[in-house]
């Protein structure tokens, strides 16, 4: 079951593992300069524990929703954080989704189509964590297309 909101809130209510936590607080700490060395459609991969914890730093333009692809990971926990922009991302449960191809486990994805998701919106300083049976369409745009700056943390299951 995705967990959407700030981290404050998120945290207040919800019990996470120590991992979640730290990747929380790397997140909660994120400042400028962690994009400073990206260009438009850059990512950066961040070690903060070895390939048990890491941060992908991104910086992109989000995509019509036309342009939707669902995806899954088995390996990873995904905290999505908004640092700058709006974008939706749409969120279903494995349970109702259909396989595209196969599992790549080098890069832990597998694609999916869904025909009933719920669309979470995020703003900057939101969070969306989702586990491997949330299966998610990620940079979507909310109103219309924008830029955004974006840190997606991976947490080893």
């Amino acid at each position: 079951m995705s967990i959407f909101g700030y981290i404050d809130e998120i945290e207040k209510n919800v019990q996470f593992n120590h991992s979640i936590l730290e990747g929380l607080n790397y997140l909660r700490n994120l400042t400028s300069d962690s994009f400073s060395k990206l260009k438009h459609g850059d990512s950066q991969k961040i070690p903060l524990d070895g390939d048990r914890l890491f941060s992908l730093n991104q910086i992109y333009t989000t995509r019509s929703m036309d342009q939707a692809r669902f995806e899954g990971h088995r390996k990873y926990i995904d905290l999505q954080y908004l640092f700058e922009g709006f974008e939706t991302i749409r969120s279903s449960s494995l349970k109702d989704c259909r396989p595209q191809g196969e599992y790549d486990a080098k890069n832990d994805v597998q694609f999916f189509t869904s025909d009933f998701f719920t669309p979470i919106h995020l703003k900057p300083n939101m969070v969306c964590i989702l586990y491997p049976d949330d299966i998610h369409a990620p940079g979507l745009i909310l109103n219309s297309s924008g830029f955004v700056k974006k840190a997606v943390i991976k947490v080893s299951v």
